[in-house]
């Protein structure tokens, strides 16, 4: 009988440590999972913004008041401003600055104080020096087009909105 019992809790913890390492595997493999998203994200938000700084330059030189971006990436990521005298990423040296980034978890009304600390961490800014206030907006795909970016000069300033 004993042999029986010493057989059952050996039986019982192999099965206990075959759980944790296939829980251990799954956390693994979805970690290197959104990692990977994440990083390729964070090269869409930067070439998104690339387009940009270059729809800046074709406005400058063509004199033209209106430069549209259709881009679809980072779709579920957000476009941010970055024009308060208190609050800037490092990256963008006390200027104003464009940012695309990920919408952080605590984010709610005006607490840009944690999204910034998102932005600094995996997204990508732009130095935009005549940037204007405006309100932030997610990059999505409603109704399987994707949104873009609408570029407006207004006098000295610089808008920004979704199309």
């Amino acid at each position: 009988m004993n042999q029986k019992g010493n057989l059952m809790t050996s039986t019982v913890l192999k099965m206990v440590i075959a759980v944790i390492c296939i829980a251990f595997l799954v956390y693994f493999l979805s970690a290197l999972y959104y990692s990977k998203i994440n990083s390729q994200k964070s090269i869409e938000a930067r070439s998104s913004l690339d387009q940009v700084r270059l729809g800046i330059i074709n406005m400058e030189q063509n004199s033209v008041a209106e430069f549209e971006i259709f881009d679809p990436s980072p779709v579920g990521w957000m476009v941010f401003g970055f024009v308060s005298p208190e609050l800037k990423p490092n990256s963008c040296s006390g200027e104003n600055c464009l940012c695309i980034c990920k919408k952080s978890a605590g984010f709610l009304g005006n607490n840009l104080d944690k999204q910034l600390g998102a932005c600094v961490e995996k997204g990508a800014c732009e130095i935009i020096g005549n940037l204007q206030d405006f309100v932030e907006f997610e990059i999505d795909s409603s109704g399987g087009a994707f949104s873009g970016i609408r570029l407006k000069s207004v006098g000295e300033n610089l808008e920004v909105e979704k199309i």
